[in-house]
């Protein structure tokens, strides 16, 4: 079976969450470039990973617009922390979600938030 992000329907969609973004980073508010070098290259992340709901690989409400720098190191922070704490589970999904969540800093209009504790 072909990878999530080898489908005819993700190759559509990614385009689609990168314009509702406004091609901006969901968590530090950088405008996103193309390619995959870059530490702001545009990668669209699951919030809720697609191992652990599938039923939401495609879903955009399930998906944001993040740069590479944030994608490698606040996003795998807290999916590595998911997997030490056994919340790598179908619940868990929603733990992770509200975590990467706690780290948006930019709002899907492109305005800096606070976040509140």
């Amino acid at each position: 079976m072909a990878s999530v992000h080898e489908t005819t329907e993700w190759r559509k969609l990614r385009p689609v969450i990168l314009q509702r973004d406004l091609w901006t980073c969901q968590m530090c508010g950088a405008l996103l470039r193309s390619g995959r070098r870059h530490k702001a290259a545009a990668v669209i992340d699951h919030k809720r990973p697609y191992d652990l709901r599938p039923d939401l690989a495609y879903d955009p409400a399930n998906l944001w617009a993040l740069c590479r720098d944030c994608h490698d190191r606040e996003c795998r922070r807290i999916e590595d922390k998911a997997r030490g704490m056994r919340q790598w589970t179908f619940r868990g999904a929603d733990w992770i979600a509200s975590e990467k969540a706690k780290c948006r800093f930019v709002g899907l209009d492109g305005a800096t938030v606070i976040p509140t504790a």
